[in-house]
């Protein structure tokens, strides 16, 4: 939610009582046909709706208020109000989320693709896309963006720094290479965002593959991804889930069909406020003769990616492994508004191939006892409690609080003060101990000492590590050198080789 300013606070009470009385106004147009799939309401419906009561009353205030209001600004409240009072993954966007948010689920975005961190009074370029308007104009990693536009980056706004202009308009950057400056032009154009899926070949017979969002792009790079690893072979799959928060529900169901090679399996139903059921099923079409599948999960697993081990879970196709994912079993439509933003509203709940909820409670409900089974093995699953692995692995995100600055900036501080970006030894990078790391990077912690929990200690040392390796290389290459020190993927690769693991078939 917005935070509202102080003027906003002292008259929302005189709508507060209109609020939670009125219906949602209706009429808006889907955002995305493509991908969204509740059909618009009907005039009748926005008739009775009571549509017009909020507007009248900003008029009122906007007209007659003694102390005079923003007009706009009370919208603003008076939507964020009643979005308040519903579920908490209903939302309403304002125009400028709304632009980010639909950048963020199409896979591309107006731009010159570069991702930069903020230090100090520049920016630092720590990754530069593919085949992007950047990538061709000379920028390096770690350049430092002095201005954008002629503008300091003192004087931009956050995320305005880098803007987003129409296709074919310049950039003008004034960059700091080891105390050069450069000015650069370059042309915005239509960047895609970095694949959402990562490949690895572990072994022959073992492939892993990160899906880190489900947007519109995902099946497509879903399937490239595992092209590229065709002349290595494809048995067993290892599907890492971890940070995955989800997106649109038809090109997650599209992917979990690849896994199975039956038709008409159910994958997940979705049942809306008229008790109206729609299912995706199975299509029949496996590209990929994938025998044992096992799929990483982290407490930041939600939405699409527990629609996905859901499934593998219910059908005993594969083993899940990892943390109980977060818990978000409800169906969002997102509807455009007249004043440029949108709602983003839970329109159905969802329900895993047994009849799970695994939407975690968010107000008082009455206890569900109901007991639910795999649908093969008749194992006991969880209800209303996201997907509880099969395997669980003992994590933790405490330490993560002792970072005044995110994980990737002090990676980057590090890089920095070691002059690692000139020249490093992987080997000796991946060696150091994380007494070593955190006395690299002391001013970046908060507090770390002795009571800290082990296992959370070695969860920041491989996290930044990672982040390091990333920046450095790849993802790919940060996923090469670390694999052997991740205990999600070696519970993974464990699992697979095991002849318990829990599958459709017995290999």
């Amino acid at each position: 939610m917005n935070n509202h300013s102080k003027k906003s606070i002292v008259y929302r009470p005189l709508l507060y009582a209109f609020l939670l009385s009125m219906g949602l106004a209706a009429g808006f147009k889907l955002s995305n046909p493509q991908h969204l799939f509740i059909k618009k309401l009907s005039t009748k419906h926005e008739r009775n709706g009571g549509a017009g009561k909020v507007e009248e009353v900003i008029r009122f205030i906007d007209s007659k208020y003694v102390y005079g209001v923003d007009a706009s600004e009370l919208t603003e409240v008076a939507l964020s109000s009643i979005i308040e009072e519903l579920d908490p993954h209903s939302a309403y966007l304002s125009k400028d989320e709304l632009v980010k948010v639909n950048e963020q689920m199409s896979g591309n975005y107006n731009g010159i693709g570069i991702e930069t961190l903020q230090d100090g009074d520049t920016l630092v370029v720590v990754k530069i896309l593919e085949d992007s308007p950047a990538s061709k104009s000379g920028i390096k990693p770690f350049d430092r963006i002095i201005s954008i536009d002629n503008k300091l980056i003192p004087d931009l706004e956050g995320k305005e720094a880098v803007s987003q202009k129409e296709k074919g308009q310049k950039t003008s950057l004034i960059i700091d290479r080891e105390g050069e400056e450069i000015d650069l032009l370059i042309s915005n154009g239509l960047v895609s965002s970095e694949s959402t899926c990562m490949a690895f070949a572990i072994n022959d017979s073992i492939s892993y593959l990160k899906i880190s969002q489900f947007n519109a792009q995902v099946y497509k790079d879903f399937n490239y991804a595992l092209e590229s690893l065709q002349p290595n072979g494809i048995k067993h799959l290892i599907v890492d889930l971890r940070g995955n928060p989800g997106g649109y529900l038809p090109e997650t169901a599209k992917i979990l069909s690849l896994f199975f090679e039956e038709k008409d399996k159910l994958l997940v139903k979705t049942i809306d406020k008229n008790n109206k059921e729609s299912e995706y099923k199975s299509t029949g079409r496996q590209f990929y003769p994938l025998e044992k599948i096992a799929v990483i999960v982290d407490s930041n697993s939600a939405s699409g990616s527990e629609i996905l081990a859901g499934a593998i879970q219910d059908w005993d196709r594969g083993v899940i492994i990892g943390q109980t994912t977060y818990g978000k079993g409800l169906v969002q439509e997102q509807y455009s508004l007249n004043n440029g933003g949108a709602l983003r509203l839970t329109i159905a709940e969802y329900l895993t191939p047994s009849g799970r909820f695994i939407q975690k409670p968010f107000k008082e409900i009455d206890a569900d006892t109901q007991q639910f089974y795999s649908l093969i093995h008749k194992r006991p699953l969880a209800n209303r409690s996201g997907i509880v692995p099969d395997v669980l692995i003992e994590g933790s995100n405490d330490c993560f609080a002792s970072l005044k600055n995110g994980i990737s900036k002090t990676a980057y501080h590090i890089i920095r003060k070691q002059d690692w970006h000139k020249s490093n030894s992987p080997e000796k990078i991946r060696n150091l101990s994380f007494e070593e790391l955190h006395k690299l990077a002391e001013a970046d912690f908060v507090k770390l000492d002795n009571s800290s929990s082990p296992i959370c200690v070695a969860e920041l040392e491989r996290q930044l590590k990672y982040s390091i390796f990333s920046m450095l290389y790849s993802e790919n290459k940060a996923f090469e050198i670390m694999q052997d020190d991740d205990p999600f993927v070696q519970g993974a690769l464990t699992s697979i080789k095991s002849r318990d693991l829990l599958a459709k078939k017995q290999f």
